[in-house]
């Protein structure tokens, strides 16, 4: 979620959620908690009983402060968002990376998940040094991969894979 309305074409923000939505989640390990998800219950009616039937489905962990605590700190000081906005950061600069290098699309980038369209004999060599998936096919040769940035991207590590990129394609070229 924090990546999604850190988008620089979003519209709405965690008040919005609040008032139009009965429940939603909010994700953590994606924005630095070690894990979990934090139910939001914004409807006082529908967050009285939620414990106890949690509790009684076997849901409740006994230690489940401890997740809870994660989310008070992330959202304590801006955290959360900061660590999304960084994330962001590194995907433009790794989407506008590649625009540069003549690098094709499967779609627009508008999150952390940038779709770029690469030679298979390129996606081979990044493999060597790289994680990251294979999307689909597009033909050519070509095959659409994903690359996610995070709130612990470096940028140090983005213009390595911009340039091994660069150097990968001029050599095939």
């Amino acid at each position: 979620m924090g990546y999604g309305l850190c988008a620089a074409t979003c519209e709405v923000d965690l008040p919005f959620f609040a008032t139009h939505c009965d429940a939603f989640t909010i994700g953590g390990t994606k924005v630095g908690a070690l894990m979990g998800e934090a139910i939001v219950l914004p409807s006082a009616a529908l967050a009285r009983d939620f414990r106890y039937i949690m509790k009684q489905r076997g849901a409740m962990l006994a230690k489940g402060w401890l997740l809870g605590l994660q989310f008070a700190t992330l959202f304590e000081d801006g955290l959360y968002f900061e660590g999304a906005r960084h994330a962001m950061a590194m995907a433009t600069l790794l989407a506008e990376g590649l625009q540069n290098l003549g690098v094709p699309f499967l779609m627009p980038a508008v999150t952390n998940q940038i779709f770029p369209i690469l030679p298979n004999e390129t996606i081979d060599a990044l493999r060597e040094s790289y994680v990251f998936e294979s999307w689909e096919a597009a033909g050519a040769g070509r095959t659409a991969v994903r690359f996610c940035t995070a709130w612990s991207t470096r940028e140090e590590d983005v213009r390595a894979l911009l340039q091994d990129v660069a150097r990968l394609l001029q050599r095939q070229a």
